[in-house]
């Protein structure tokens, strides 16, 4: 009589591992975020004064659309260089 394993078993365990796969990618991918973040500014120095942004889409809706240059000497002017 030949040993056959009950294929079932291991596939009620399929997605733990799919899961715990996909968590490590996240925290790798998070921490790979952060390490560069910290390679591009290393002294962690302040960013300079600009209008604030909002959160994910940042400062997309400031961005003029035309006549580019007026918009940066007001920035400018408000802001400082």
């Amino acid at each position: 009589m030949p040993f056959f394993p009950d294929l079932t078993i291991g596939l009620q365990s399929v997605p733990g591992p799919i899961f715990l796969l996909l968590c490590l990618v996240a925290v790798l991918c998070k921490n790979t975020s952060i390490m560069e973040r910290r390679k591009a500014n290393p002294g962690r120095l302040p960013l300079p004064p600009g209008p604030k942004g909002i959160p994910i889409i940042g400062n997309l809706r400031d961005i003029p659309s035309g006549q580019a240059w007026i918009t940066y000497t007001q920035w400018k002017e408000q802001y400082g260089v």
